[in-house]
Formats: structure tokens, sequence, C-alpha cells
């Protein structure tokens, strides 16, 4: 089954103990979304019933001293920090423009700073370390949060509804908005790796055109903008 094969290097890393070791947050949830899909592919009837026995116990209570751990250098903690605190504010508007593609200005990342630092309790110069490997604030942020799914269905919408699309050209798309799901961003390169060699082990050019390459490219590149202040919004 193609949705299956398409997630099998997944499957069989996920079955090995050392990959549970370092997972982090954004792992687990890359793992989720990657294979939530198949979850219905599951037949109840052959699901071993797993049970479980133990017995809840209360400890004495303790008062406890609750220290804020400084991020510092280290950047899992980092990012862990930044997700955790916008996932818990996805109100603020500039996160909802980053998340669905939508134009930003200067004005809108300035005020997500301000929350991250002010509110977030991020620290400063760690921040504009972070957005200037990025190369931009947003495009770090977007990198922490990810596009929502609709926005990339979306942007590849009337590239998946091309005449001919076939059924390996729509598994490889279904990936490519995964990632964006996840990552946010997606570089080129990535295109010819796990888990897009499983669908198109020789890479893309196997089964799209020149011209359909040049086009998703074309839209990546056009996404990564949206990360960017439009100086016509502000």
């Amino acid at each position: 089954m193609p949705v299956v094969e398409a997630q099998r290097w997944l499957l069989d890393a996920v079955e090995d103990p050392d990959w549970w070791i370092d997972a982090s947050v954004d792992r687990l949830e890359d793992l989720r979304l990657r294979l939530r899909g198949l979850v219905s592919l599951i037949d109840p009837s052959r699901q071993r019933p797993v049970y479980t026995d133990f017995i809840d116990s209360i400890d004495e209570h303790r008062d406890l001293t609750i220290t804020r751990a400084s991020v510092g250098l280290d950047r899992r903690a980092f990012r862990a920090q930044l997700y955790a605190f916008l996932t818990a504010h996805d109100n603020v508007v500039a996160l909802r423009k980053l998340r669905t593609g939508r134009p930003l200005t200067d004005a809108d990342l300035a005020e997500l700073e301000r929350i991250l630092i002010e509110t977030g309790g991020v620290d400063a110069e760690a921040l504009a370390t972070r957005a200037g490997e990025a190369h931009g604030l947003g495009r770090f942020i977007r990198s922490i949060v990810g596009l929502d799914r609709s926005a990339a269905e979306e942007m590849l919408g009337d590239f998946v509804a091309a005449p001919g699309f076939t059924r390996n050209q729509q598994a490889f798309v279904d990936l490519v908005v995964s990632e964006l799901t996840v990552e946010g961003h997606l570089d080129a390169g990535r295109l010819y790796e796990d888990p897009f060699s499983a669908v198109a082990p020789q890479g893309p050019e196997a089964i799209f055109s020149e011209a359909q390459i040049t086009d998703l490219l074309e839209r990546l590149s056009e996404l990564d903008r949206t990360a960017d202040p439009d100086p016509v919004s502000a």
C-alpha cells in the first residue's frame, strides 16, 4: 500500500528503543502527524487488549521551590521553551499570519518579539542570535510552530489539480505538506531524502516533469518569503 510504504522508514525507526531516547516534543509531533493517517488502516478486531494492574498512591505533602531554569546555549531547550509559549498564545496576530502564510509587517514582528521577551521571558540575545541564523525572526518562529496544514494544502491546491496527476505524485506532495506542517520550511535538498525517497528513490525528477519541479520550488520559495516583512503591507 503506497501510503504505508511512504512511512516505512519511520515505522522501522520507531521500533528501535534508541529512537525514543532523545525524542523531543517537536520530533514526537512530527511522528504523530506522519502516522495519524495510517491509524484508520488498523483492523480493531486484530488488536490485543491491554490490561493494567496498579494502585494509585498519594505521596505525603511537601513544599517545593520551583526555580525557573535559564535557557542558556541549549538550543533544544530554547526551542522547547518557545514552542510551549507560542502554542499557548496562538492568538497573537503575527503568529497567526506565520502559520497561515499571510503577509507580515515589521510592526507584526516587533510586537511578536516584544511578547516573547516581556511575557514569555525569552532571552533577547539568544532570540536575536537564532533569528539571525534563520535569516529573520519570522522564519525562525515558523520553523518552530510550522505551517497550518490547510494553508500548505491551499498553496499546492492547483498544483495537484493539474490533469494527469498520478498517485505517486500525490503521495509525494502529501509528504511535502506534512513537512511544512511540522517544519514550516522545506529545502530543495530534502526532496531527495527520507521520507521523499521512499516515494521517488531516484529523486523528484523520476515522477515530475522539469516544469512541475520548477513550479514546486518556486512555491516553496514564495512561502519562505511570506515569513519576511512585506514592504507593501508595512
